[in-house]
């Protein structure tokens, strides 16, 4: 059985010799074929995937990035080379 990596890397160097009117054909045929597919993308919703993690607990989310980067200066700029 061939790797699927090398089937794919095959498929895109062929479609880089194909001249660019054949290109149409191409797409049309791999819509058609993802249509048929059984494998369909599901499209999930990414709300609330922060939820419960301990951000609620900030406050003034603002003020403390402030305060972080002002740390990570003065440490930046207490170093010596």
């Amino acid at each position: 059985m061939e790797n699927y990596a090398i089937t794919e890397q095959n498929i895109i160097e062929g479609l880089r010799h194909l001249p660019k009117n054949k290109l149409r054909e191409v797409n049309s045929f791999i819509q058609i074929l993802l249509s048929k597919s059984e494998h369909k993308v599901k499209n999930e919703s990414l709300a609330g995937i922060w939820a419960n993690i301990g951000f609620e607990e900030l406050i003034n989310i603002d003020d403390e990035i402030a305060v972080a980067r002002k740390e990570l200066s003065d440490s930046i700029l207490s170093r010596e080379y």
